[in-house]
């Protein structure tokens, strides 16, 4: 990327304001006087993109008097950057280059040490899982048009007004998707009740996409999508304002170390029989016969809130993806309904 020959010329190189060039080019930057120090440089064009945005962060934090930055968190939001973190969440900070181009050295010595840096956890992977346009285009137009007005007081979340948010008068039986996912689900029971108000939660960003442009397509009024983990949303939800909840498929969570990451546990169990109105209903199916026993054990615990009902009399008309997948598999589908008491 860099010609060696002009190694001495770089140390003390003053970047130009050019947004026409590629990002990871050095050339995009609304800092002028931004010097970048030459053990920052690499030629790998990722490696370096990503040391290059803290550099800039770093310049807003140092050389911005009339908008002073606190901390270097709040410089990244500021310059609409991500911070680059490490393995424990701490973010680390180079220094600016001075007029002298030898009084700021790399922390970073090692290659192997640049690399454990650089490396994300698996958490973390699958938390920002890679989007398809399609799905990106999805999120940042469609997603104003079908999210919940969800606000905040000194008291902490306000309880939603349902009716207000879907356009409609009275009270209204409201169903709580729990991990959509790409939206089979929520778009087919949204098909079946135009009358109903449909609610779909989920945390990964890609599902949200596919979840929003399925009811752009079928111009469902009576959906809205919550990018948020559920339980996070449920201090969002009034007490009683639920009619159905349905958990269909959830991440089993094999581990024994990750049992305690279950949608399903005492809890949630116990936050979702506080929002669910008398005789509302709770959903849940798996084809993971040790989620199954998992989940009569749980519910069994919380019998003084719950009713267990027999699941052929809701019977569903349609077929998520895993349950598709279980099928062709030959692994048999456990359904599990229970009645708020």
């Amino acid at each position: 990327f860099f010609s060696p020959k002009r190694r001495d010329r770089r140390r003390s190189w003053q970047l130009p304001m050019d947004a026409s060039k590629p990002p990871w080019s050095l050339h995009a930057t609304g800092y002028a006087n931004a010097r970048v120090p030459m053990s920052l440089q690499s030629n790998n064009h990722t490696t370096m993109w990503m040391r290059f945005k803290h550099c800039c962060a770093m310049q807003l934090l140092v050389n911005d008097p009339s908008h002073p930055c606190d901390s270097v968190e709040e410089s990244y939001q500021r310059s609409g950057m991500d911070a680059l973190c490490d393995c424990s969440g701490n973010a680390h900070v180079w220094q600016m280059c001075s007029s002298s181009a030898d009084s700021t050295r790399d922390p970073i010595r090692s290659k192997s040490s640049r690399k454990k840096l650089l490396k994300k956890p698996g958490w973390y992977k699958r938390l920002h899982h890679q989007l398809t346009p399609a799905q990106r285009r999805s999120c940042a137009t469609l997603l104003p048009l079908y999210r919940l007005p969800l606000s905040y007081g000194s008291g902490g979340p306000k309880p939603l007004d349902f009716a207000q948010a879907f356009g409609r008068n009275g009270p209204q039986e409201v169903t709580l998707d729990v991990g959509c996912g790409h939206g089979d689900s929520l778009v087919a029971m949204a098909q079946e009740n135009p009358h109903g108000c449909f609610i779909g939660t989920e945390w990964h960003k890609a599902s949200v996409g596919s979840t929003l442009q399925k009811i752009h397509d079928l111009q469902l009024s009576n959906c809205r999508v919550v990018y948020m983990e559920f339980t996070k949303f449920l201090d969002h939800v009034p007490d009683g304002g639920l009619t159905n909840v349905c958990i269909f498929f959830p991440d089993p969570w094999l581990k024994e170390v990750d049992v305690e990451r279950r949608v399903v546990r005492s809890d949630t169990v116990a936050a979702l029989a506080q929002k669910l109105r008398p005789e509302g209903v709770l959903r849940i199916a798996t084809d993971v016969d040790d989620y199954r026993d998992w989940v009569v054990q749980t519910m069994g615990n919380s019998s003084a809130d719950w009713m267990v009902g027999d699941p052929k009399t809701m019977a569903r008309s349609f077929v998520t993806l895993y349950e598709q997948r279980a099928w062709n598999e030959g692994r048999e589908v456990h359904e599990l309904l229970y009645i708020r008491r």
